[in-house]
């Protein structure tokens, strides 16, 4: 089991009792560190059997996945479980009926379906279903396994063989987008990739990212942040790229500029910057963030809460 964390001692430790409940126990849990906070140290201490590795460079979410990955690999795991900090599964059976169904389906990712933590009748990020996408969990009742399709890497559970195959997260994406391109190795190269719907992960909503445009017929998604949509615009530039995602770039063009330009009301500075970041990533231009001279217009208000400025 690998839990990568960053500065959120809180949600670790309840990350960290919730696994200690599972009928199946992991034969070894590891906490990749990125922030070095006393009190996850602490946190971890308060846990037997639980490793951490403190990063002095914060490696970001790929990175952070890549060496636990390689870490757990190298120690003999047949299936590693990967989380984030901020989220837990919902039930005590979670990781045992994932290591059941990769068993029997011989499936290289086997996810739990990702719900919000704050309500578990909703998803917290949309699934295909019948040919539309929901994000209410009673929809996939009766659904069976979805094929194809996880939100990585809230939960999933991953055959050893398939790192061999597919690669390991890509440390350049550092965050949001690293699960995208290991979503699509996986699917080129004929790996199969199963979301379980009768076990579920718990993990907040990515609806306060996400701005429907056109009536809702598209969503524009704007991490909250400079950092992530810095990582989040300039990683999806590559992606379109690296695995033509065509038909994701032709509506991107549409809802980028529709988003800044009527959503946000004449957000050109805003548009440049979102051009500026896909390009360097088509480009696999993956100079670290660095943060701006403090020269940003207030933050814009839209329906009572703060839209995020791409830097």
């Amino acid at each position: 089991m690998v839990v990568v964390t960053l500065d959120r001692p809180h949600d670790l430790g309840l990350l960290l009792q919730s696994l200690r409940d599972q009928s199946r126990q992991a034969d070894f849990v590891l906490v990749i560190d990125n922030g070095g906070m006393p009190e996850t140290a602490a946190v971890v201490a308060q846990h037997p059997g639980v490793r951490r590795i403190a990063c002095t460079r914060n490696l970001g979410g790929a990175g952070g996945f890549a060496l636990g990955i390689l870490t757990a690999l190298s120690e003999g795991a047949t299936h590693v479980w990967l989380m984030d900090d901020d989220g837990l599964p919902e039930g005590a059976d979670c990781l045992s009926v994932l290591l059941s169904r990769s068993t029997r389906l011989e499936a290289d990712v086997t996810s739990p379906v990702v719900v919000d933590i704050n309500d578990r009748d909703v998803l917290a990020f949309p699934y295909p279903i019948r040919s539309r996408r929901t994000m209410l969990r009673r929809d996939l009742d009766g659904s069976g396994v979805i094929e194809h399709f996880a939100h990585l890497f809230n939960g999933a559970l991953i055959r050893d063989e398939a790192f061999a195959r597919y690669g390991i997260p890509d440390y350049r994406l550092f965050l949001r987008g690293d699960e995208i391109d290991f979503l699509h190795r996986v699917r080129r190269s004929g790996g199969l990739i199963v979301t379980i719907p009768e076990v579920a992960f718990r993990h907040p909503s990515g609806m306060p990212e996400t701005f429907p445009i056109l009536r809702g017929y598209l969503n524009a998604v704007v991490p909250q942040g400079a950092l992530k949509q810095h990582c989040f615009f300039r990683n999806r530039g590559y992606l379109l790229r690296r695995h033509k995602l065509v038909c994701h770039a032709l509506t991107d063009i549409l809802r980028y500029p529709w988003y800044f330009l009527a959503h946000r009301r004449g957000d050109w500075r805003g548009l440049g910057c979102w051009l500026g970041l896909m390009r360097r990533g088509w480009r696999e231009d993956f100079r670290p963030y660095e943060p701006p001279v403090s020269r940003l217009p207030a933050t814009p208000q839209t329906e009572g809460r703060p839209v995020p400025l791409v830097e």
